[in-house]
């Protein structure tokens, strides 16, 4: 059986590349296994396998937003630029099982149903950062600056 892999195209992800389209699939290297992809505002978070999250692309605002504003949609922990995939050093130690991404912030759930979101969402947040809830999680989604989650009897709005 051969392992999974993740093709992209379409535009840029890369701002010295801007306007610039790729018309093929290409080959994103530096993944192993991915089991999910998620597409946000110019930048792209992916599941692993073994429950790992990489996110790359822009880390900042890019065209979205004004110059003075640092969203750090990437998760490291600052607002660099990723050309290629690179793992979330926080999420690292956590077997994530579902990722998701909205147009300035990605968000995941682990395999005990706990939250983590970052990117410019309720606050700036460079790194991911654990929502409480009162139950466990079993889905979200990131829209432009919200999340919704579903647990086993409700549905939470974070705006």
């Amino acid at each position: 059986m051969s392992k999974a892999r993740v093709y992209f195209w379409g535009a840029s992800l890369r701002k010295e590349e801007r306007g610039i389209n790729i018309l093929e699939p290409q080959l994103v290297k530096g993944v192993t296994n991915p089991i999910q992809v998620a597409i946000g505002g110019n930048f792209i978070v992916i599941l692993s396998e073994d429950g790992k999250v990489s996110t790359f692309g822009e880390g900042s605002g890019g065209r979205f937003v004004h110059s003075t504003i640092n969203i750090c949609r990437l998760g490291h922990g600052n607002n660099d630029d990723q050309k290629t995939p690179k793992v979330i050093d926080s999420l690292a130690s956590k077997n994530i099982v579902f990722i998701h991404a909205g147009d300035w912030h990605g968000g995941a759930i682990d395999d005990a149903g706990c939250v983590y979101v970052w990117g410019r969402h309720v606050k700036d947040s460079p790194s991911p950062e654990h929502v409480p809830l009162p139950e466990k999680a079993k889905y979200l989604q990131c829209g432009h600056q919200y999340t919704a989650i579903i647990t086993g009897w409700y549905f939470y709005f974070i705006q």
